[in-house]
């Protein structure tokens, strides 16, 4: 899947798109805000990217326990294991190498004048203070905070 593009109508509004579909949207009143809201939306578009990248990863190594020619071995739920273990922890070494630390949902991980940067479920991504985000998960939602990172 290619990575958001970005664009800014230069009036006040920035959008992403993928295939001429716009997933978000940011709009600004004056030029310091729109740089602001530029970074975020190049942000955003970054996020995105890895986390699709990651999910291909995780989806690969799932498409082999299916596709295992050997029915036995395929349905083996202990080599499942073993794969998808694989696969979560080099989710995990990707999102700690980054500065991200994984998030399952629960009561505020830093105090609400800290400025962090928040992973989706949805694989997009966002910045605010802490107390700017709902970080009690609800149930399937793609907004749901999976990783958070003090903003740099």
């Amino acid at each position: 899947m290619p990575a958001p593009k970005i664009t800014d109508n230069d009036r006040d509004e920035i959008t992403a798109s993928i295939n001429g579909d716009e997933i978000r949207a940011w709009e600004y009143h004056s030029e310091t805000e729109r740089r602001t809201k530029m970074l975020a939306a190049k942000e955003f578009a970054e996020g995105w990217y890895q986390a699709m990248e990651r999910a291909s990863r995780v989806r690969a190594a799932l498409e082999d326990i299916a596709a295992s020619d050997d029915i036995d071995n395929a349905l083996d739920p202990e080599r499942n294991k073993r794969v998808a273990s694989t696969a979560i922890s080099a989710y995990r070494a990707s999102l700690q190498s980054d500065g991200w630390n994984e998030w399952k949902g629960g009561s505020h991980p830093v105090k609400s004048d800290v400025h962090v940067e928040v992973r989706f479920a949805g694989g997009g991504t966002d910045s605010g203070m802490g107390d700017d985000f709902a970080w009690w998960w609800d149930d399937d939602t793609d907004f749901n905070i999976i990783a958070w990172r003090l903003a740099k």
